[in-house]
């Protein structure tokens, strides 16, 4: 049995950031901690593919786009 979707995303996240061992830096969303999101239409923790319908993007504090418009 593999990886449900939930426990692919902590790995790629919080997992990497703790593999890496800067997990006090980046890796979970917190305060004093840097931070790249993405907005998505669906529910990734139960369809991983759901993880390809991004809707915005934020890189830090900036917001960089919002692909539903237009």
């Amino acid at each position: 049995a593999g990886l449900t979707p939930a426990e692919v995303i902590v790995a790629a996240t919080s997992g990497n950031a703790e593999a890496l061992k800067i997990s006090d830096q980046i890796g979970t969303i917190e305060p004093d901690k840097e931070a790249d999101l993405i907005i998505v239409n669906g529910a990734p923790d139960r369809d991983i593919t759901d993880i390809a319908h991004v809707q915005a993007t934020f890189k830090g504090a900036q917001f960089l786009n919002n692909l539903s418009a237009g």
